[in-house]
């Protein structure tokens, strides 16, 4: 193999010790790597079998710099990435949590191909810690995204890893623990809203996704802001149900009006006002278009459960509203496998005419 002008040897993939030179290419340029056909074998039983396959009488194997040459047809971003992993075990996949998955999509597709699984295992742990299957883990993410300082510097740190990227991911990669979670962070994205080009404010990779995984996105959706409407009038209503006993004064009409609110007790009184208000801002209790344009069904239960506070109301009716919002948040989440066809053939997408 001879030199040319557009080849370059990696700057610290070019091991001087190495026994075999492996060329990629990306675009125009042939990057190089010389690395230790042990590392290789130890990791990847396709690498292994490649390595110590006979050579025929008379087969002239390619040289550089005096070691044998491979060619891989994988591109050279992907093969940096997966011998930096192999010489470094413990050194980030990726530095940007934002594209991760699409970061990683090539690396994953080379990991398999080769047989590499403790890479394969070390991309499905990065993105399952990402994107948890548990409540209490969701939220406590989320409670930290929201506690990062905006500043000059880090003016991008609360903006989500891009959810199409990761559903396409872990679709073609077998990563199905994260679909919930992932379904469930685009869904508060409006497909309709344009692209912004702003790398403050990113939108979802839509092209991503295929026909039947857009159908989930819209009636994963449509399902979300039906469940917030019904759940917020359930929580209304429970203020005055026969087995609330928190408060002892009693009020004859549910309606919602400030007649009815100021008969009611004091907690009654703070309660029903924090449901009124936050649904008098939330679009999903309006109209069906624009409960699909947005539905944070999650977010939005939770700052109802946080709004009212121990010193607002007596320790009964604090502990009564918060637990049932508690319960009501645990009860959308454990179903948002079925709320967007996920996890098998009882799953499957809803037909149109049944939603």
């Amino acid at each position: 193999m001879s030199k040319a002008a557009n080849e370059q040897r990696h700057p610290t993939l070019y091991k001087t010790t190495g026994d075999l030179v492996i060329s990629a290419t990306t675009g125009e340029t042939t990057h190089l790597f010389r690395v230790h056909t042990v590392i290789l074998a130890e990791h990847s039983p396709v690498f292994a079998g490649m390595l110590t396959l006979p050579k025929g009488p008379g087969v002239d194997m390619q040289t550089y710099d005096g070691v044998p040459v491979v060619h891989l047809p994988d591109d050279a971003k992907d093969v940096t990435s997966l011998l930096q992993l192999l010489y470094s075990p413990g050194s980030p996949i990726s530095k940007k949590e934002r594209t991760f998955a699409a970061d990683v999509y090539g690396l994953m597709s080379m990991a398999r191909k080769y047989q590499l699984d403790s890479v394969c295992a070390t991309i499905s742990q990065s993105l399952q810690e990402q994107w948890p299957s548990t409540l209490t883990a969701f939220l406590q993410a989320r409670a930290e995204a929201k506690e990062m300082p905006m500043g000059p510097f880090n003016s991008t740190a609360r903006i989500p890893p891009d959810p199409a990227s990761v559903i396409r991911l872990a679709i073609d990669f077998d990563i199905p623990s994260v679909l919930p979670a992932a379904y469930y962070a685009l869904s508060t994205y409006d497909i309709s809203a344009p692209p912004y080009a702003l790398t403050a404010c990113p939108w979802p990779r839509w092209d991503l996704l295929r026909p039947e995984e857009l159908l989930r996105y819209y009636q994963g959706k449509l399902q979300l802001s039906r469940k917030f409407s019904l759940t917020s009038s359930e929580l209304y209503n429970t203020l005055y149900d026969d087995d609330y006993d928190a408060c002892d004064a009693p009020v004859e009409d549910h309606d919602w009006d400030e007649q009815d609110i100021a008969e009611s007790s004091k907690c009654r009184q703070i309660l029903a006002n924090a449901l009124i208000s936050y649904a008098a801002g939330y679009p999903s209790l309006r109209s069906s278009y624009e409960a699909i344009a947005r539905a944070d069904p999650i977010h939005a239960l939770m700052e109802i459960y946080e709004r009212p506070s121990s010193a607002q109301l007596c320790m009964s009716c604090y502990e009564v509203f918060k637990s049932r919002c508690r319960k009501r948040i645990e009860n959308l989440w454990e179903n948002l496998p079925r709320t967007f066809s996920l996890g098998g053939p009882h799953h499957a997408p809803v037909p149109a005419d049944q939603l």
